[in-house]
């Protein structure tokens, strides 16, 4: 009596025979990290420590941040930019501020809300370096943002005679426009693969920046991302 495979028992056995390729293949350049992501990623395998009650109300919760972030960072860009009262610099730094936080609630939340919910990333592989590039740089962006606020309320008070030199229209723009290149250069590495690459981290269950030929930026963007405030806050 002849007995039919599933798919699921198909596809097993094809990822079985990929698997015992890649590790026999003696001319291969791949680190055991991106092995161990072939062997994780695509069998549905990612959270499945966790229970299925918490990964769908860890997704419903980042499906209602995203809702309430969107609605209300709209809603701020909308008043400041009719408010002719509130057009200074302090406003513009906001609105950058807000403009970020609207790029990370309309794409990255979402995109982590379906990741929980169908348990991998089924969005390929373009789409897997999009996904830490814009969450990293709408991070680093809101991070600049928040330290430029800090420094313009400091010059204002504590040298108040440089601050309408200083902030007028010109240099606020100039002032926006290194914050979002400072956040994409430091990114710049992982994107071209110099120092880090982007892809798919089984440990995280999500697309992040992963180790090349044993090397990772994540720490140094860590320690500045927590250093480089810190030091602006102390002195501010």
């Amino acid at each position: 009596m002849f007995t039919t495979s599933t798919s699921s028992e198909r596809k097993f056995a094809n990822n079985q025979t990929m698997w015992s390729f890649i590790v026999n293949k003696n001319s291969s350049n791949e680190t055991k990290d991106e092995i161990q992501q072939f062997a994780t990623h695509g069998n549905n395998t990612v959270f499945v420590q966790y229970p299925s009650q918490l990964m769908d109300f860890a997704a419903a919760c980042f499906i209602a941040f995203a809702i309430i972030g969107v609605t209300g960072n709209f809603i701020s860009i909308v008043a400041l930019s009719k408010c002719k009262r509130l057009r200074n610099a302090t406003t513009a730094f906001i609105l950058n501020l807000c403009v970020a936080d609207f790029l990370f609630c309309s794409f990255s939340m979402p995109l982590t809300a379906l990741t929980f919910l169908e348990r991998d990333w089924n969005y390929g592989d373009v789409l897997c370096k999009l996904f830490p590039l814009v969450r990293y740089s709408n991070g680093a962006v809101s991070l600049f943002s928040v330290i430029a606020i800090t420094v313009n309320r400091y010059i204002l008070v504590v040298h108040p005679n440089l601050y309408r030199d200083m902030y007028k229209a010109r240099n606020i723009a100039i002032m926006i426009s290194l914050i979002w290149i400072s956040a994409l250069v430091l990114l710049l590495f992982p994107l071209i693969e110099v120092w880090g690459r982007f892809g798919f981290d089984p440990k995280v269950g999500t697309c992040s920046i992963l180790k090349l030929n044993g090397r990772s930026p994540k720490m140094f963007l860590y320690i500045t991302a927590f250093g480089l405030p810190s030091l602006v806050f102390v002195y501010g």
